[in-house]
């Protein structure tokens, strides 16, 4: 007998086990169903809050011009951008300062023609009588009517004119600014890229709205489908381990002993994923993975074994439809229907480990999506039908799955999106030959978290990690991400 074995003598009447209260398998599944889902709960809502406060305090609006409290908000920018902008009227006197330098008659006709010509102290070619070769100082400057708009549009040229010697707007398409855009402009309350945008100029290195984070994310969790004929390619990763470790019992030579024993299954996944966009609100996509599956069991401290498989998995294609429209309260609906092959090896009949499922899928889904500025929800439904077929002579029913799930995506800004969730899959239990494999069926809950941020080269990074509240779900797993759209 090895010396690391404790030998446990036999008793001549061994004494009665005691029984330990147990609860049940429903309620325990219950219990932490209901922790898991309120401590999503708490990470949503602080992570709203936190968001929304701290863009109160980045994002505080300047306080409206007379006249102009019914004007709608500008875009927001940060403090130092905004001290550092001359306001309305500092660049008008710098303006007035600058005309009256170079030339008093220009300055007093440029101005104010009309009022000049309306006291009479400016002739029909709008020189003023006894300015010409007084100096500068000596004539004040004219006041300026920030109403004169209304009359003659003087007021206006001179602020397009100002801006446009400023760099700030520019001179081809200066003359196409709304009153609106001008007076965001001139007030300091447009963002330096907002102003060539609201000026006609493009600017290169604003970012398509399609391409935020938040919306390449919606694309990968199956809540936003993309635009006819757009492609993504998708290559990722994914890294699973599920650990079991207790006591053993054991018999040898009459004489029972107590041994440790430890299970660990370790799994790794290469997966690349192809999507496009198709005509009336769809998209079809195919998924092609590589699974590499290990397996180590030991007992006692001499007593040890592994194995390990590795193949191609189970290749999937799918096919989303836009159902609905969100509008008001009513979210947006995607159906998705999805065909699993098995192209993996199951590995029935020999002590290998599988590395596919073996029997054909169809799965049906519907996932919601409602958007509460700056957080979306999504909520999914499916069904997962597997179907029977013969192993080695046996007709073998794996069993249909249930899966249900719930995410919050937080758009933390357009490159950068953060995320949280929960999913919950029933299997029930498989049948062979007919008769039900009693303690076959599985109950999975992974708890989900995550971020994506965008990169340079319409490619998306995004990384997840899952924590399986439930025995029969992977300890921790961990997928990471390329997303590249052409």
């Amino acid at each position: 007998m090895p010396p690391s074995f404790q030998m446990i003598p036999p008793r001549a009447q061994p004494a009665a086990p005691i029984a330990s209260p147990k609860l049940s398998r429903p309620t325990r599944l219950l219990i932490t169903t209901a922790l898991s889902l309120s401590l999503w709960y708490g990470l949503v809502q602080g992570t709203a809050l936190g968001y929304a406060q701290l863009r109160d305090l980045l994002d505080a609006p300047a306080e409206a011009a007379p006249g102009q409290a019914s004007r709608a908000p500008a875009p927001a920018r940060s403090p130092a951008t905004r001290a550092a902008r001359p306001d309305a009227d500092a660049l008008r006197q710098e303006y007035i300062r600058r005309l009256n330098a170079i030339d008093p008659v220009v300055t007093a006709t440029v101005l104010a023609p009309d009022a000049a010509a309306s006291r009479g102290d400016a002739p029909s070619g709008g020189a003023v009588p006894g300015s010409v070769g007084r100096p500068a100082e000596a004539m004040p400057a004219p006041a300026v009517d920030t109403e004169g708009d209304a009359e003659g549009g003087t007021t206006r040229d001179i602020v397009l004119g100002m801006l446009q010697e400023f760099g700030l707007v520019s001179s081809r398409s200066g003359g196409s600014l709304s009153d609106n855009q001008l007076d965001g402009i001139v007030g300091g309350q447009a963002a330096p890229d907002g102003l060539a945008a609201a000026s006609g100029a493009a600017t290169e290195d604003e970012p398509d709205p399609q391409l935020d984070a938040l919306n390449r994310v919606l694309v990968e969790g199956g809540g936003l489908l993309l635009p006819p004929w757009t492609v993504e390619l998708q290559p990722e990763g994914r890294y699973s381990y599920k650990g079991a470790n207790g006591l053993l019992i054991t018999q040898q030579n009459g004489q029972n002993s107590v041994m440790a024993h430890s299970a660990d299954i370790t799994k790794y996944e290469a997966a690349i994923t192809g999507r496009m966009g198709l005509p009336w609100h769809s998209q079809v996509e195919l998924r092609v993975p590589y699974t590499h599956v290990s397996e180590e069991s030991s007992v006692g401290a001499s007593n040890s074994d592994s194995s390990s498989s590795h193949g191609l998995g189970d290749i999937e294609v799918g096919l989303s439809h836009q159902l609905l429209r969100e509008s008001g309260w009513i979210p947006d609906m995607i159906g998705e229907i999805r065909y699993r092959a098995p192209t993996g090896d199951d590995n029935f009949g020999n002590d290998a480990l599988p590395v596919g499922s073996g029997f054909h899928g169809v799965t049906g889904r519907v996932t919601f999506v409602k958007s509460l500025d700056p957080v979306v929800f999504l909520g999914s439904a499916g069904y997962t039908a597997n179907f029977e077929d013969t192993k080695e002579g046996f007709k073998i029913d794996p069993g249909d799955s249930l899966e249900l799930g719930i995410n919050a995506i937080l758009a933390a800004g357009p490159r950068v999106s953060l995320r949280t969730g929960f999913g919950l899959a029933f299997t029930s239990e498989a049948k062979v030959d007919g008769d039900k494999v009693s303690g076959s069926d599985r109950t999975e809950g992974v708890l989900n978290v995550g971020g994506a941020v965008v990169l340079p080269g319409k490619n998306l990074l995004d990384l997840g990690v899952g924590v399986g509240v439930t025995e029969d779900a992977p300890d921790v797993a961990v997928r990471l991400a390329l997303t590249h759209r052409f």
